[in-house]
C-alpha cells in the first residue's frame, strides 16, 4: 500500500461531521455551513457570495471563493444545476448492470464522446417480477473542474463531493426530520433560481420527478421585457408583490400542473397508495399564484428547509436565507449527503 494511498483512506474515511454545502447559481454562490453535534445536525454559519463570473458560458480558470470564518468548515460539498448535465430515474430489470457505464450514459442520452463523471444509485433493487430503480446522475468534466477551482489550493474546506442541485434539493426535502422514515406517500414542488421540479416519494423511495426549465431567472426576464424595467426594479417587483404578474408564466404553471397529475396518477395507480402531503418550496411570487390556480380541494403547505436545523450561534443567518429559505436548499441538501449516511 502507497503512501498515498494510507493517507487517501485516512482521509476520505473519516466520517464528515462539518460539511460546508456551496450551491454555484451562475450569479449567486450559496453557502450553509451544517455540523453534526450531540444535539443533532445544526447551522453552523451560511452566507451569499454575489459571483458576476458564470461557470456556465465563460472559459478558463475561476478563481476560489473567500469564505468567512464562519462558512469555513472541514469539508466541502459543492452543487451546480444541471444545465447540460442530466440525471434520471432509471426503471430496470432484476438483469440489469449498474456498473455498465456506457450502458448508463446511454440511457441518460448524453454524448458518450464527452468527457464526463457518472453516478448512480440503486434506490429499489430489480426483482424476478418487479421492476428496480436506479438514479444515475451525470456531471459533465468541465463543469466539475470549475466547481473544483472555486475552492482554496490547501486548507480548508477541502472538496469531497460534487452534486447536481436539483439531487440535492430532493436529499434536503427526505432527509428532513419531519419527512424521514415516513412509510407515506408525500412529495415536493420547487421553484428554483433557473428550475423548477417536482418530486414524489412512497415510504421514503423517490418515486416520480420532473424538471422544468423554468425559475426565477426567467422571470425576471419576462418581467423586465414586459413592464421595461431593469433587473434592480424587476426584483423589487416580485418581492413586493405590487403587480399580479401571473399572466406572464401561467403557461409554465400549466405544464408543472399537468405533470403533477399525471406523475401522481402513475405513482399511486402503479404502488398502490395515495399521496397524503404535497409541499412547496419557493419565492412567493411563484409559489403563490400557482397554489392559487390549484383545484380548491389540494392542500398544499409551505416547505422551510431551514427549520429543522437550529442556529449554533442565533443571528447567523444572511437576510438572503430569512426572507427567501428556498435559496438554502440546494446548499443544505449537498451538506447532507455527506452528513447522513446514505
Amino acid at each position: 500500500m502507497t503512501a498515498f494511498t494510507k493517507f487517501k483512506e485516512k482521509f476520505f474515511g473519516k466520517v464528515a461531521s462539518d460539511v460546508v454545502g456551496i450551491y454555484w447559481t451562475g450569479h449567486l454562490i450559496q453557502v450553509t455551513r451544517l455540523k453534526k453535534t450531540a444535539a443533532g445536525i445544526q447551522l453552523a454559519g451560511a452566507e451569499v457570495i454575489h459571483q458576476s463570473d458564470d461557470f456556465r458560458n465563460a472559459s478558463g480558470k475561476t478563481a476560489p471563493i473567500n469564505l468567512s470564518s464562519k462558512t469555513r468548515g472541514q469539508y466541502a460539498a459543492l452543487c451546480c444545476c444541471s444545465l447540460r448535465d442530466a440525471f434520471k430515474l432509471l426503471r430496470v430489470p432484476e438483469s440489469f448492470d449498474t456498473e455498465n457505464r456506457e450502458d448508463l450514459i446511454d440511457r441518460l442520452g448524453i454524448d458518450s464522446g464527452l468527457a464526463t463523471r457518472i453516478s448512480h444509485r440503486v434506490l429499489l433493487p430489480g426483482a424476478a417480477k418487479s421492476e428496480g430503480r436506479v438514479l444515475v446522475g451525470a456531471m459533465l468534466e468541465e463543469h466539475a473542474v470549475r466547481l473544483m477551482q472555486l475552492m482554496p489550493a490547501s486548507g480548508m474546506p477541502a472538496a469531497r463531493s460534487l452534486e447536481l442541485a436539483e439531487l440535492a434539493v430532493m436529499n434536503a426535502f427526505l432527509n428532513d426530520p419531519r419527512f424521514a422514515n415516513s412509510g407515506k406517500a408525500f412529495g415536493l414542488i420547487h421553484f428554483d433560481d433557473s428550475y423548477s421540479l417536482i418530486a414524489l416519494f412512497n415510504e421514503g423511495i423517490l418515486s416520480q420527478f420532473r424538471v422544468f426549465p423554468f425559475g426565477v431567472t426567467a422571470v425576471l426576464g419576462r418581467v423586465m421585457s414586459t413592464l421595461n424595467v431593469d433587473q434592480s426594479t424587476a426584483e423589487g417587483i416580485l418581492i413586493d408583490g405590487a403587480f399580479d404578474l401571473s399572466h406572464l408564466f401561467e403557461e409554465s404553471f400549466r405544464d408543472i400542473r399537468s405533470q403533477l397529475v399525471i406523475t401522481r396518477d402513475f405513482m399511486e395507480r402503479s404502488e398502490d397508495c395515495i399521496l397524503e402531503s404535497l409541499s412547496i418550496s419557493g419565492p412567493a411570487s411563484l409559489t403563490r399564484p400557482f397554489v392559487g390556480g390549484m383545484p380548491a380541494q389540494e392542500n398544499i403547505t409551505e416547505w422551510n428547509v431551514l427549520e429543522p436545523y437550529p442556529e449554533i450561534t442565533p443571528g447567523s443567518l444572511p437576510d438572503e436565507f430569512l426572507a427567501e429559505p428556498w435559496r438554502a436548499a440546494a446548499a443544505i441538501g449537498a451538506a447532507l449527503g455527506l452528513l447522513v449516511p446514505q
